[in-house]
């Protein structure tokens, strides 16, 4: 695969499941007595800050290096568990949250599929903070681009000053055949065709 598109579709697979995640949060996880449970209500809002977390590591890995990467995957990897585990485990209400809300301790109903869709999205999480670990060292840094073009800006630079320098001394700069950049230059001659600095022939 090649290496730009294995971390756009990193990348893109973990903004999703951040973001999707914190949206299923806010769906009816469980249906009892004429009241539909959210998965905020069930996980008292871990579901929804679990993914959000997740969503903005994502972010932050387009701005770091190698090893920022690695550690940023190692937490992302760590909130998609986290999501996957508290989705199966408050997937129904509690005792104490049937009393708050109903204000009985226990009544029939039934759950719905959404927790299972946290479910997948913790693990595809989870399994986004894994490829950042491991294929970290295959993607460039930001700083890595910036070397590139700066490189590139002062080869211009140099080649440019040498031209001023060769149109100074009166000499042509199109006569270098593009040997300004290695600090080539070409003798300067005198209005008689002699190149200062070399002997002239005694008579």
């Amino acid at each position: 695969m090649i290496r730009g598109h294995d971390r756009a579709l990193v990348t893109t697979v973990g903004l999703i499941a951040g973001a999707a995640g914190a949206v299923v949060s806010g769906q009816v996880w469980y249906h009892t007595a004429g009241h539909g449970f959210t998965g905020t209500e069930l996980s008292d809002g871990a579901v929804e800050a679990l993914s959000l977390a997740a969503l903005a590591g994502v972010g932050v890995t387009l701005l770091l290096g190698v090893w920022g990467r690695r550690v940023v995957g190692v937490l992302i990897a760590v909130l998609g568990l986290g999501t996957l585990l508290v989705s199966v485990l408050r997937r129904i209400p509690t005792t104490t949250q049937l009393v708050q809300v109903l204000g009985v301790p226990d009544t029939p109903g039934g759950g719905t599929a959404w927790p299972w869709v946290a479910v997948v999205l913790g693990a595809a999480t989870a399994a986004v903070g894994v490829g950042f670990v491991l294929r970290a060292h295959r993607w460039s840094s930001p700083n890595a681009r910036f070397d590139r073009d700066a490189g590139g800006r002062q080869r211009v630079v140099a080649s440019n000053l040498d031209a001023w320098k060769a149109l100074d001394a009166g000499d042509d700069p199109t006569d270098l055949d593009g040997n300004l950049a290695h600090g080539a230059s070409t003798p300067r001659h005198d209005p008689i065709g002699r190149v200062p600095g070399t002997p002239t022939q005694q008579e």
